[in-house]
C-alpha cells in the first residue's frame, strides 16, 4: 500500500504551501491525506478478515445457509472494493492536482497556489465519502439483521432435532452436531458484520467531522481577512471621525456562516445532495476558460452505471433466494408474475421486491406522452430493459439497461381492467382448450381418479374427464395440465415428476390471472431441489415457468379477443 503522504508531488506541495505561509491550505491537504491513509488501513483490515471468513463459510453443512452466507459476504466485499476504488480515484486526482498547483505557483505566484488548493474542493470530496460510507453502514446493519434471523432459524431447527425419536437417534445426533458447527460459523460471521458496520460508520463520521472542521477554518480565516482589511483602511483615513463601519454584504454572509458552522447541531450535518452523488474529480483544477467541467468523465459515468447495474443484479439474486425459502413470499411473487405475464421472471422478481402491487408500468415520459400525470412524491423503481449489441467477434449479444418506471397507481391514470373469461370457470376451460396446440380428448377414466384432466406426453394429448360437477376444480386441473403440456414442448427431455411444481405454478398463475380460486394449488410445498439451487439456477427455473405461462396466456388472450370480436359483429348485424 503506497503511502500518499510520502509521494513526491504531495511532499512538494505541502512544502511549497508552508514556505508561502498558506497554513490553512496546507492543513486542508494534510487532513485529506491523513483521512485517505486511515481509510486504506481500515478497508484493508476489513477485506482480510472477510476473505478469511469465506473459508469458514465453505465448511457450513446446510447448502441453503452456505449459499446465503456467501451472497452476504460477496455483497460486503463489493462495498469494500467500492471503497478502494474511491481511494484510488482520490489519490490519483490529488497527486495530479498537487503537481498542477505547484506549477501554477511557479508561473503565477502565491495567489494562484492558494486558488489551486481551493479548487480541489476538499470538504466537498469528504462529504461524498461520508455519504458513501453512511449508505454502506446502513446496508451492513440490515445484513446483520438477516444473519440474526438465520441464527434464530438454525436454533429452531436444532431444537426440533432434539425431539426426534430414538429410532433416528444416530441421525439426529449427527444433524445436531452439524447444526452446532453451522451455528458457530454464523455467530462469527455476525460479529464480523457488526465490526464492518462500525468500521463504515466510523469512516462516515471521520469524513464528516473533518469536512466540518475545514469549513470552520475557512470561514474563520475569511472573517479575519475581512477585518484586517477594514482596520487597515480605517487607519489610513486621517482627519475623519472614527465610527463603527457598516459591514459589507460579503462580511455579513461570512459572519453568518461562521455562526452557523461554529456551533453545529449534535446530529449529523445537514449536507447537500451532492453527498449522495458518486465520486467526481473534485481535486482537478478548474479550466482557465471559466467553463464548468462535466461532473463525471466518460470513464466515471461508465463506472457509475456499472455499479448501479451490479447493485440491481445483486438485488435480483437476493430476491430469488428469498422467495424460494418462503411459501408466502413465493405466492406473492407468483401474484406479480400472473398480472405481469409479458415481463420476464427477473423483472417480476424486481417488481415484487420494489413495487409488488404493480399492474401497468411505464417510464415517466411515456406516461406524460399519454397525457397522464405522475402523482407528486412518487418514486420510480427499476426493471431490466434488454438490448442487442455486436461483440468483437461479430456475433450478437444481449445486455440490459436499467429502466426506471412508475405504476399506474402512482398516476392519475385509470387502471386497465384485468382480462377475464366471465365468471363461469367452464367458459375459461373452453377457451383454454380451444386455444391449446395439442390434442384434446374426453374420457371417463384417468390414471388418477381425483383428477379432472391429465396430460399424456407420449401422444401429446390432454385427456379431460367427462361430467365433472365442480367447475372450479376442473378449471384448476386443466390449467395445471396445460402447464405440463407447455413445459414438455419447451424441453428436450420431459419428466412429469421433475416438472410437477412448475406445472402447479403455471396452473396457479392462470387461475389467479382470470379470477378463479387458487386454494387447491400446493404452492406451500416448495421443493428442496429449488430451495437449494444457486440464484442463477433459481432464476433459470422461474424463467422456464414464466415462458410457458406467457405462451398459454398469449393464446388465451387471442382467443378471448377473437370471441369478443365475433360477438360484436353479431350485435352489429
Amino acid at each position: 500500500m503506497d503511502q500518499l503522504k510520502e509521494h513526491p508531488q504531495i511532499v512538494e506541495l505541502l512544502d511549497t504551501l508552508d514556505k508561502n505561509g498558506l497554513m490553512k491550505e496546507k492543513n486542508e491537504v494534510q487532513s485529506l491525506v491523513s483521512y485517505i491513509g486511515g481509510m486504506e488501513e481500515t478497508l484493508t483490515e476489513m477485506l482480510g478478515e472477510l476473505q478469511d471468513m469465506r473459508r469458514e463459510i465453505n465448511l457450513i453443512h446446510n447448502n441453503t445457509l452456505r449459499s446465503k452466507c456467501h451472497t452476504l459476504v460477496e455483497k460486503t466485499e463489493g462495498k469494500i472494493r467500492q471503497g478502494f476504488s474511491a481511494v484510488k480515484k482520490m489519490k490519483d486526482n490529488l497527486i495530479q492536482s498537487a503537481g498542477n498547483a505547484v506549477r501554477a505557483f511557479r508561473e503565477k505566484g502565491r495567489d494562484a497556489l492558494a486558488e489551486s488548493v481551493r479548487a480541489m474542493k476538499i470538504p466537498e470530496a469528504l462529504d461524498k465519502l461520508s455519504a458513501m460510507f453512511g449508505r454502506m453502514s446502513k446496508e451492513m446493519a440490515q445484513d446483520t439483521k438477516k444473519l440474526s434471523a438465520m441464527q434464530a432459524e438454525l436454533q429452531g431447527a436444532k431444537g426440533h432435532l432434539k425431539n426426534m425419536g430414538l429410532l433416528f437417534m444416530g441421525k439426529a445426533a449427527k444433524e445436531a452436531e452439524h447444526s452446532k458447527s453451522d451455528k458457530g460459523v454464523l455467530s462469527r460471521l455476525s460479529r464480523l458484520f457488526e465490526k464492518a458496520q462500525k468500521g463504515f460508520a466510523t469512516l462516515e463520521q471521520k469524513a464528516m467531522d473533518t469536512a466540518d472542521k475545514l469549513r470552520v477554518s475557512r470561514v474563520k480565516s475569511s472573517v479575519k481577512e475581512n477585518l484586517s482589511r477594514y482596520r487597515a483602511a480605517a487607519k489610513a483615513e486621517k482627519g475623519t471621525e472614527r465610527s463603527e463601519p457598516t459591514a459589507s454584504k460579503e462580511e455579513n454572509r461570512t459572519a453568518q456562516a461562521l455562526g452557523q458552522i461554529s456551533a453545529p447541531h449534535p446530529q449529523k450535518s445537514n449536507l447537500s445532495k451532492e453527498r449522495e452523488k458518486d465520486m467526481t474529480n473534485d481535486f482537478k483544477n478548474k479550466q482557465s476558460s471559466g467553463a464548468r467541467p462535466p461532473r463525471l468523465s466518460p470513464e466515471e459515468y461508465a463506472a457509475k452505471k456499472k455499479a448501479e447495474k451490479e447493485a440491481i443484479y445483486q438485488l435480483l439474486d437476493n430476491t430469488a433466494l428469498e422467495v424460494v425459502q418462503s411459501p408466502e413470499k413465493f405466492k406473492a411473487y407468483l401474484d406479480v408474475q400472473s398480472r405481469m405475464d409479458r415481463y420476464t421472471a427477473n423483472n417480476a422478481l424486481l417488481m415484487y421486491k420494489q413495487f409488488p402491487q404493480a399492474s401497468q408500468i411505464k417510464e415517466f415520459d411515456d406516461w406524460a406522452a399519454d397525457g397522464v400525470k405522475v402523482n407528486k412524491g412518487s418514486k420510480t423503481f427499476i426493471i431490466l430493459d434488454p438490448y442487442e449489441y455486436t461483440k468483437k467477434d461479430g456475433t450478437v449479444g444481449i445486455d440490459f439497461n436499467l429502466k426506471r418506471v412508475l405504476d399506474v397507481s402512482q398516476t392519475n391514470g385509470k387502471r386497465s381492467a384485468a382480462p377475464t373469461a366471465n365468471r363461469d370457470p367452464r367458459k375459461l376451460v373452453a377457451v383454454m382448450l380451444d386455444s391449446a396446440p395439442i390434442n384434446i380428448e374426453s374420457t371417463n377414466e384417468l390414471p388418477y381418479p381425483e383428477m379432472g384432466a391429465f396430460y399424456k406426453n407420449e401422444d401429446q394429448t390432454l385427456y379431460v374427464k367427462r361430467d365433472i360437477g365442480n367447475s372450479v376444480a376442473l378449471c384448476q386441473c386443466v390449467a395445471q395440465e396445460l402447464g405440463h403440456a407447455e413445459l414438455s414442448m419447451n424441453s428436450e427431455v420431459y419428466s412429469r415428476r421433475d416438472m410437477g411444481f412448475q406445472a402447479v405454478c403455471i396452473g396457479y398463475m392462470l387461475c389467479k390471472k382470470y379470477g378463479v380460486d387458487t386454494q387447491n394449488f400446493a404452492i406451500d410445498r416448495i421443493p428442496d431441489e429449488l430451495k437449494n439451487k444457486e440464484p442463477k439456477d433459481i432464476k433459470a427455473e422461474l424463467g422456464k415457468t414464466q415462458k410457458a405461462f406467457k405462451e398459454i396466456t398469449a393464446r388465451v388472450s387471442d382467443e378471448l379477443y377473437r370471441q369478443r370480436a365475433e360477438r360484436s359483429k353479431e350485435r352489429e348485424r
